[in-house]
């Protein structure tokens, strides 16, 4: 009779390439676990489980984190060494967090203000330039890049 109720956890054999493609890959700098998925073959859940075992060996640690497209330090940069402290993530504190919201919404709706004015004055090409000493800088460059600009 099977028993479903307990996990059964199956080693997953890899090739002596794979491995040496996989400590190649840490031993060349920082790398993302999708780096090395990518450069291996191997699943992103084996490597996961590499890392995790090469970490509990201290041969490996965590040099650093990359921001996500929402712009959280959430992805995890690893490399090869010895030894080294793992970094940690700087939380961000609820009041800073605020600080960012409030920021970002002033900003925008200044620039929309700024963008509906301009379309109202019928501005020609050779004024395109916005000087604005008032303005934060980061709005200002926004405005004089188009809005994609990130400052």
């Amino acid at each position: 009779m099977a028993d479903f109720g307990v996990m059964k956890t199956r080693k997953v054999r890899v090739t002596a390439m794979t491995f040496a493609r996989l400590l190649k890959e840490l031993a060349a700098g920082p790398c993302t676990a999708t780096e090395l998925h990518e450069a291996t073959g191997l699943s992103k859940s084996t490597i996961y489980d590499y890392l995790r075992e090469l970490r509990k060996a201290e041969l490996v640690y965590i040099s650093g984190f990359d921001r996500a497209a929402n712009n959280c330090p959430s992805i995890v940069l690893y490399q090869w060494g010895p030894g080294e402290k793992d970094k940690k993530v700087r939380r961000i504190t609820a009041t800073e967090r605020s600080r960012n919201y409030r920021r970002n919404k002033r900003d925008k709706e200044t620039f929309e203000r700024l963008a509906l004015l301009g379309q109202r004055a019928g501005e020609n090409e050779d004024s395109q330039r916005v000087e604005c000493p008032s303005l934060p800088p980061r709005v200002v460059a926004r405005l004089n890049h188009g809005g994609d600009a990130v400052v």
